[in-house]
C-alpha cells in the first residue's frame, strides 16, 4: 500500500503556445505545469484527525508531511498499543528503520490504535519517540483504509476472548503472513 502522491505532468501551456505560433500570433513562453495526483489510500485518509503522544493535540493526518514531491514519508500502522506485534514492530522500528530514515531525510510517523495516554504508555516502555507518535482512538485510519476490524469487531466482550481466535487468522486475515512480510520488508530497509 503506497500513500504517496504521484506526478503527472501536463503540457497544455505548451501545445497552446505552440499552436499560437504555428498560426502567426503572439508568442508566448512555454511553461510547463505540474499537477499532483494522490492515490486512493492518501485520498481516504483526507480529514482523518489522530492525536499527537508528544502533546495530546488533534492533528489531520495528512498535514504531518510536507506538501512537496520531494518529500518522502513512512507511516507504520500499528495495532492497538498493547499489541506484541506492535511492540515487536517498534523495537524494530527503533533500532533499524528510524536511524536509518533520519540519514535519508525520511520522516517517520507512526499510528497506532489506542488513547493518547496508551500511546505514552507504550512510548515510555519501549524508550520510542513521541515526537512522531500518534494515537487513533476512533480507529478512523484503519476503517478508511479497510483495515480488518478482526473478530468480532462490535460484541461486548472480553478482549482477551477476541484475542485467541484472532491468533488463529479467524476474522483477521493474513495475520501470520504479515509477521513474516514486515520482517522482510524491514530487513530490506536495513540493507539500504
Amino acid at each position: 500500500m503506497q500513500l504517496q502522491r504521484s506526478q503527472l505532468g501536463t503540457d497544455a501551456h505548451n501545445q497552446t503556445c505552440y499552436h499560437r505560433q504555428i498560426h502567426g500570433l503572439k508568442r508566448c513562453k512555454p511553461v510547463r505545469q505540474v499537477s499532483a495526483q494522490a492515490s486512493p489510500e492518501y485520498q481516504a485518509l483526507t480529514g482523518i484527525k489522530v492525536v499527537s503522544a508528544a502533546d495530546g493535540q488533534d492533528r489531520e493526518l495528512l498535514s504531518l508531511w510536507q506538501s512537496n514531491s520531494a518529500s518522502k514519508v513512512l507511516v507504520p500502522f500499528l495495532t492497538h498499543f498493547a499489541d506484541l506485534s506492535s511492540w515487536e514492530l517498534v523495537q524494530k522500528l527503533k533500532q533499524i528503520v528510524l536511524p536509518r530514515s533520519q540519514q535519508l531525510g525520511v520522516q517517520v510517523i507512526t499510528v497506532g490504535l489506542g488513547s493518547v495516554e496508551n500511546a505514552r504508555i507504550f512510548a515510555a516502555a519501549l524508550d520510542y519517540p513521541t515526537a512522531g507518535l500518534y494515537a487513533d482512538p476512533t480507529g478512523a485510519c484503519y476503517k478508511a483504509l479497510g483495515f480488518s476490524p478482526g473478530f468480532a469487531a462490535d460484541a461486548q466482550l472480553n478482549p482477551y476472548f477476541k484475542l485467541l481466535p484472532m491468533l488463529a487468522g479467524i476474522e483477521s486475515p493474513g495475520t501470520l503472513q504479515e509477521v513474516g512480510w514486515w520482517d522482510a520488508q524491514l530487513r530490506t530497509t536495513a540493507k539500504l
